[in-house]
């Protein structure tokens, strides 16, 4: 078993690599130079795929961290649950679904609206998975 102070270390540790900004600043300029010289500003399936990695990576660690900071809590959730921690881990959670879900609409407005529908609804989805999981979980 993991000590505490190991596990606010590692968090605190998470949390300063999720915001340097040395690294966001590498992530964004490695995805601008690919996509306005490698495919030259259009946008195609291809320069979705690299606005998908651009927002896919933070939307990731947003999610991560949200997770870590809720099981380092125990995994509490309704009236257990101390609002400090609660807040973190919604902030958190709902971040990366944000950023996620703004990635759908980008897609239906630029690409397809067939295919930002489909992906909106595969979101969606798993959103009420995941709420019921939670539900489940509480009771």
């Amino acid at each position: 078993m993991v000590s505490k102070e190991k596990r606010k270390f590692f968090f605190l540790l998470l949390l300063t690599i999720a915001d340097s900004s040395i690294f966001f600043n590498i992530i964004i300029g490695t995805h601008l130079y690919i996509w306005l010289v490698w495919q030259a500003g259009r946008v195609t399936q291809a320069s979705l795929a690299t606005l998908l990695s651009f927002l896919l990576y933070p939307s990731l660690i947003l999610m991560f961290i949200g997770l870590y900071k809720w099981r380092d809590d125990k995994w509490l959730v309704g009236r257990h649950y101390n609002k400090d921690s609660a807040r973190l881990v919604s902030i958190y959670l709902i971040a990366s679904q944000i950023v996620i879900f703004a990635f759908d609409i980008i897609v239906g407005i630029l690409y397809s609206w067939t295919v930002g529908c489909i992906l909106l609804f595969l979101h969606c989805s798993f959103l009420l998975l995941l709420a019921s999981l939670v539900v489940w979980v509480c009771k």
